[in-house]
């Protein structure tokens, strides 16, 4: 395997409680293929990713087979469980099995069908120039309403990703939030990722935390913008109909 080439981990194993649906959201139709298969086929045209590791719940593996079997069955694809819904942070730990100490990799949501594959190939070439630990992929939004903050300083270098739920009032008029997309170098990164403490109150693991940790290692934390509609992402029967419109 070459050094100089990329491995994928797309997250969804979410379980759509709040879509209100019986199966996991990226199996939700769109332009007549399921919305996880639309992703995986553009991530399968960037040449430079060599394999895809999709972490899915018991539910999403028993659609794979019974519904999609002849596309997952693609030699570059990889399936990993996340039995219980811990966070991104356990999930993504479920696929780092798949992968080497050295790897870098790219990490999606697997409801975010219109980030596009021009944008993770900016991504790749701007990390081997700049060569970051983390490089986060990040939007200016009208409404960031249910997004991470991306807080900067002075230098507009990144301190943290500030939740929803924790942000102050002036932290909230930030229109910057975070996709939920990264570039890792694990080379840099690895030990890390092992550091990610359960939350106290949801008792589970988010990839968030993981650029605070890095921030305090002293790692190199980058952003890189892009389109707001690229970003957008189903937590609702809303985003749903909205994202098909």
């Amino acid at each position: 395997m070459s050094i100089n080439n990329y491995q994928a981990v797309v997250l969804a194993a979410g379980r759509s409680r709040r879509i209100g649906i019986p199966y996991s959201k990226v199996f939700l139709p769109y332009k007549n293929q399921p919305i996880i298969i639309y992703l995986l086929k553009k991530l399968l045209k960037i040449k430079r990713i060599e394999k895809i590791i999709v972490v899915l719940n018991e539910e999403g593996i028993k659609e794979t087979r019974e519904r999609y079997r002849n596309f997952f069955s693609n030699k570059k694809i990889l399936i990993a469980c996340q039995e219980e819904p811990k966070g991104t942070g356990d999930a993504f730990l479920k696929a780092l099995t798949y992968l080497k100490e050295k790897d870098k990799v790219i990490v999606l949501c697997g409801d975010t069908p219109l980030i596009k594959k021009g944008t993770i190939e900016k991504m790749i070439k701007l990390a081997e120039k700049e060569k970051p630990g983390i490089l986060l992929l990040t939007a200016i939004l009208k409404n960031p309403t249910g997004y991470g903050r991306i807080l900067r300083n002075e230098k507009k270098e990144i301190l943290a990703i500030v939740e929803e739920k924790n942000v102050s009032p002036e932290i909230k008029k930030i229109k910057e939030v975070n996709s939920g997309c990264y570039l890792f170098d694990l080379a840099v990164i690895y030990n890390l990722i092992r550091e990610i403490k359960e939350n106290c109150i949801t008792k589970e693991y988010y990839l968030t935390d993981l650029i605070e940790l890095a921030i305090q290692k002293k790692i190199k934390v980058m952003g890189i913008r892009t389109e707001a509609a690229e970003i957008k992402g189903i937590n609702t029967y809303k985003d749903y109909l909205s994202l098909i419109k």
